[in-house]
């Protein structure tokens, strides 16, 4: 299951291009159905995928372990 996420701020310039100085944060709503309940629990990740300024794909998935929060 997937929900759609709206940018609800940060582009700061209106060009729809995170820039280096821009943060944008993301808004999503889930509704609980009774199989989360019955199954007692509901799993909550994000997914990102995008291109660093020398056109290289970067990629992140919350929650993995993996650290690519780090500059280059």
């Amino acid at each position: 299951l997937s929900a759609i996420a709206l940018l609800s701020g940060g582009d700061a310039n209106i060009n729809n291009i995170l820039e280096v100085t821009e943060t944008w944060t993301y808004t999503a709503t889930y509704t609980v159905t009774q199989a989360d309940i019955d199954a007692g629990k509901i799993t909550n990740q994000a997914s990102v995928d995008g291109f660093a300024p020398d056109e290289t794909k970067v990629s992140d998935l919350s929650g993995d372990g993996a650290n690519t929060n780090e500059e280059n």
